[in-house]
């Protein structure tokens, strides 16, 4: 009697620690299965915001690019009005030197 509550007790205890290695082995593996998910997750999270800032990025050069175009052809436009304007200005001073006496 003490022999078979032994050998029960003996089996238990084997099916117990089969049962604890096959549930830690299998917890092992969903734990790196979902740490892997996460690293993924958190990877393609810093591509996005690598490639939001990029964006962002180009669209401030383009702006100051637009911008400083702009502003290089007010200035041109600017220079041709005063060249004009001295043009013109040039021409009365030459026809009244011409009708000067």
């Amino acid at each position: 009697m003490v022999v078979a509550i032994l050998s029960s007790l003996i089996a238990a205890l084997a099916g117990t620690i089969v049962g604890g290695v096959i549930t830690a082995w299998s917890t092992r593996d969903s734990v790196r299965r979902i740490l892997d998910a996460q690293v993924d997750l958190q990877s393609r999270e810093w591509q996005r915001r690598a490639a939001e800032r990029d964006q962002e990025r180009h669209d401030r050069e383009e702006a100051e690019r637009v911008d400083r175009h702009g502003r290089s052809t007010a200035a041109a436009q600017t220079l041709a009005m005063e060249a004009l304007w001295n043009s013109g200005l040039i021409l009365i001073a030459a026809n009244e030197a011409r009708m000067a006496p």
